[in-house]
């Protein structure tokens, strides 16, 4: 039976905004953190070279994502954004060890910070980032996205924690804070990637989707009238947006028009059900074995 593979289109305006806008915070927090002696600004304007990186990968491999399969790469190219995710999750892990080695030397030696620069740097950061963060939400849900979208969302609480924290500072000259909230940027940073390389590990190691319980979809299969029992059932996704399903089917003897009818039943319960957009099914009976693909 021929398959008619719909593909999502992606715009990469969104994309491109990620990019343009964490190059020109990077540059606007150096500028901030050199004048106003702000190792949280200067540790966020680490934070934002690897934003522009990252943005830069997602949006190649969007593009990547929605070339045509070929014979060799017969399922497309979907696991490139999870490859670039993948790669993203662990550039996070070591801009925080970066940031963490900025900080540690400063919670001895605070030095001198101008608190009124700092919080201007962070509302200029926040509103730019609050612009990028919009547009992603509405851009889509794969990962590659998401990748991305956490990037954009730590580094608007980071500003958002060395806003507060000029206004300590201004108010208390308490200097200590501006270390301190480079560690607390560490830990989101931290916590950004470990969502970030789960869920790509998880596509990348063929598990069963996250929001998807294989004893539930078997279940339903077995509730089709002449389906006697089914095993080897098999469920994973090349990306977020295209999960797969394989099974075994035993079947009441029946003709081939019958089974045919059959197949196509159980794969609009799975698709209607449980958005599993392509299942093959390999029909068993006492006398043959029909393979089937949907």
């Amino acid at each position: 039976m021929a398959h008619a593979h719909v593909r999502a289109r992606r715009h990469g305006g969104a994309l491109g905004r990620a990019l343009a806008v964490p190059l020109a915070v990077m540059i606007i927090e150096v500028a901030g953190g050199i004048m106003g002696h702000s190792m949280a600004l200067l540790s966020d304007a680490g934070h934002q070279t690897t934003d522009v990186l990252t943005a830069a990968m997602a949006l190649f491999a969007e593009r990547k994502g929605a070339d045509s399969p070929t014979a060799r790469q017969s399922y497309g190219f979907q696991r490139v954004g999870i490859l670039v995710a993948t790669l993203n999750g662990l550039l996070l892990i070591v801009v925080a060890a970066m940031v963490v080695v900025g900080a540690v030397p400063r919670l001895d030696h605070p030095g001198p910070v101008t608190p009124g620069v700092m919080a201007a740097v962070a509302v200029i950061g926040i509103l730019l980032q609050i612009w990028v963060a919009t547009g992603l939400r509405q851009g889509g849900r794969d990962l590659n996205r998401r990748a991305v979208l956490i990037h954009v969302l730590t580094d608007m609480a980071a500003s958002l924690a060395v806003l507060v924290g000029a206004g300590v500072i201004a108010l208390t000259g308490f200097t200590l804070l501006d270390p301190l909230l480079s560690l607390a940027i560490a830990v989101l940073i931290v916590l950004g990637s470990y969502r970030i390389l789960r869920a790509a590990v998880g596509i990348l190691m063929e598990s069963v989707p996250a929001h998807l319980d294989p004893e539930t979809v078997r279940s339903a299969l077995l509730q089709e009238e002449g389906v006697r029992d089914l095993h080897d059932l098999h469920i994973w996704s090349l990306g977020e947006d295209q999960v797969l399903l394989t099974c075994h089917i035993f079947i009441d003897d029946m003709t081939v028009g019958e089974s045919q009818t059959l197949i196509e039943t159980l794969s609009r319960r799975l698709e209607k059900t449980f958005g599993i957009q392509h299942a093959t099914f390999q029909m068993e009976s006492k006398d043959r074995c029909l393979l089937s693909d949907i």
